[in-house]
């Protein structure tokens, strides 16, 4: 991701104000008094939103509610997928604020709080703590109540101290009515109590925010995933990948012949015979004792011993290149090896011994092919997707 700063003035465009935190810990509640808009509101056990809105001020910000972390049927991850998709095309990616709302009892640092923390600063990894203010609801002492929040950012940030607030609402239903009309009446007590009207919760929350000089804006990167070949910004890739490569052979065993293949000669000796041809000679005084049929090839008689070496098999001279063929690898005759399995064992798929690594890269725990779709054979948070950026031609 990377990051451009902006003076948050009104020709820059709407700012973005994202609130997101556990269910029930007043992010519909916190939008509804600062901006006046009529949102429903739960009871903070079970989650009534279940998407992203946004609701525009005339203060030139955007307000963004959001589903609650720790949804029982909806991964954190998802939610935090569904709040990036939805800034995205919304085309409201200049984040003035994230308010991060919790519970003043979780003033311990624990996971919940970590993970949150984590995800919070993947909107733009240490730079979002700028922007980002921690609202404890129903909180008397706000610095206090958000010690847990605090120390979970410190993972990832270096500011010497975050942007915290917090109140009770005085229209809290846990007051009884007795509470409600003590309050009310008493200004002091609603002081020392940190209980705000709608108009106080409104003015506060602004303050905090104009504190915040700079809007980050969010850009998003395109990468490719090496191991299950899905595409986009590394925050919106599927939380599932594949879990580890392999090399195997897919295919079963074959007999074949592996080697080149030859001529040669099946027989290894010489003969000599005559290349010419049988003809009669004419007697007269000086062929005495020679018999009548001679060889013309080289003038012996008929019967003498041949006269040129010849290979056995084929009677052809030895010079010349075998007469039948044969494999290189076992010397056997390809002719009469017809319709024969071959004499080495190898893989049917690639042709190779059985020595030899294998010739298609796998998942070893799903055992789809690398590189390809992984539906949900590994979580990302034990392995995560091995990226490399995409660089898109003009």
């Amino acid at each position: 991701m990377e990051l451009q700063q902006f003076n948050g003035s009104c020709e820059a465009g709407p700012e973005a104000v994202l609130l997101l935190g556990s269910t029930g810990t007043g992010k519909s509640s916190t939008i509804n008094k600062c901006t006046g808009q009529s949102i429903k509101i739960g009871d903070g056990y079970k989650p009534v939103t279940t998407h992203c809105d946004s609701y525009p001020t005339y203060e030139n910000l955007t307000w963004i509610d959001t589903m609650g972390f720790d949804d029982p049927d909806i991964d954190d991850n998802e939610t935090f997928q569904d709040m990036l998709r939805y800034l995205h095309r919304q085309n409201l990616t200049k984040v003035k604020a994230i308010i991060w709302t919790v519970h003043p009892g979780t003033i311990r640092q624990d996971a919940t709080l970590n993970k949150q923390a984590k995800l919070i600063n993947m909107f733009a990894e240490k730079d979002i703590w700028n922007n980002v203010i921690i609202i404890c609801k129903q909180s008397m002492n706000p610095e206090y109540d958000a010690r847990g929040a605090i120390q979970a950012s410190c993972n990832y940030n270096n500011l010497p101290k975050l942007k915290v607030t917090g109140y009770r609402f005085l229209d809290d239903p846990s007051f009884t009515a007795e509470q409600y009309n003590l309050m009310e009446e008493n200004i002091e007590l609603r002081k020392v109590s940190n209980v705000l009207d709608n108009e106080n919760v409104r003015s506060r929350v602004l303050q905090k925010i104009e504190e915040i000089p700079t809007s980050i804006q969010i850009i998003f990167k395109d990468y490719r995933c090496r191991a299950c070949g899905v595409e986009g910004d590394h925050r919106l890739l599927p939380l599932f990948c594949h879990m580890e490569k392999e090399s195997v052979h897919p295919g079963g065993y074959t007999k074949e012949h592996t080697k080149s293949t030859e001529r040669y000669h099946s027989s290894k000796q010489y003969v000599l015979e005559h290349t010419g041809k049988l003809k009669k000679r004419m007697f007269s005084g000086g062929c005495m004792g020679k018999k009548q049929t001679y060889h013309d090839c080289c003038d012996r008689d008929k019967g003498d011993e041949g006269c040129e070496e010849m290979w056995a098999c084929c009677k052809k001279p030895v010079e010349n290149e075998g007469c039948g063929w044969r494999y290189t690898c076992c010397q056997m005759d390809m002719e009469s090896d017809k319709g024969k399995e071959g004499c080495e064992t190898i893989y049917a798929c690639c042709q190779s011994d059985l020595k030899s690594e294998g010739c298609k890269q796998v998942c070893k725990k799903c055992g789809l092919a690398w590189g390809s779709k992984a539906n949900e054979c590994y979580s990302t948070t034990l392995n995560p997707h091995d990226l490399e950026r995409v660089v898109h031609s003009v």
